[in-house]
């Protein structure tokens, strides 16, 4: 999600370029919505977020196929 609409539109063109899209999300982002989307799941190669993630979340990327990795500190 992206509250700046030039920053969604340049952000969709670049994942339509992409070979692959790796995303760094903040745990505190999960379950937010914002003014406009840029990506959806599908499209993402690799998810990256800290270990305060509630497990919840991390289930739901695993039935979605999206590969997780929670880092710790």
């Amino acid at each position: 999600m992206e509250v700046n609409l030039d920053e969604a539109h340049l952000k969709r063109k670049m994942i339509q370029v992409a070979k692959s899209v790796v995303a760094l999300i903040d745990s505190s982002k999960f379950g937010k919505i914002d003014l406009t989307p840029f990506a959806r799941l599908d499209q993402l190669t690799h998810i990256f977020t800290d270990s305060a993630l509630d497990p919840k979340w991390v289930q739901q990327l695993q039935q979605a196929a999206v590969p997780v990795t929670v880092c710790d500190e």
